[in-house]
């Protein structure tokens, strides 16, 4: 059905043109991109010379690179409304803040077969009965000091030797 004279197409002109279509020779370049990154995250996994500590910011950062590579070919949001970048751009941002306090303790991870059974507070108890032990082995030792040099005072002679009682 025709639309009457009065409805032309430039008063339905609200600023959408059409949906974009990419050619077919971008999105082979964006694909090829894609496996290079992911032969570079496999690459930089099994890489000795870089420290274990960086291989999982490096692999995310790879995939931050992937993930936008994808948004903005594949989803189209390159030439989407800006409103639709801007959420997937916040909530990208939000996801590596996240993610970022998440790895902040990626150095101290320990070996998961080194843990023992014992809880934080067994161990604050066997801390305080040292300490306890400490204090009373060495009010033992200090009493001990004590007797031991008031007993070698008491058998010492209380007169004067008989150098130092000589007439002058």
């Amino acid at each position: 059905m025709a639309h009457p004279a009065s409805h032309s197409d430039a008063a339905h002109d609200d600023g959408h043109h059409g949906h974009y279509v990419a050619p077919v020779s971008l999105l082979l370049k964006v694909f090829a991109a894609l496996v290079f990154f992911t032969v570079l995250t496999v690459a930089t996994g099994r890489a000795d010379w870089i420290p274990s500590a960086l291989h999982v910011p490096i692999a995310l950062t790879i995939a931050l690179i992937k993930v936008v590579l994808v948004a903005m070919f594949f989803m189209g949001l390159k030439h989407d409304n800006r409103v639709n970048t801007v959420i997937l751009s916040l909530t990208t941002i939000f996801v590596i803040v996240f993610l970022g306090f998440t790895l902040f303790d990626v150095t101290q991870r320990g070996d998961l077969g080194n843990v023992d059974q014992m809880t934080a507070a067994d161990r604050a108890y066997m801390m305080h009965e040292d300490s306890v032990r400490y204090a009373q082995t060495a009010a033992v030792t200090a009493a001990l000091a004590d007797s031991t040099a008031a007993a070698d005072s008491a058998a010492a002679p209380s007169a004067a030797s008989p150098d130092s009682t000589a007439a002058p």
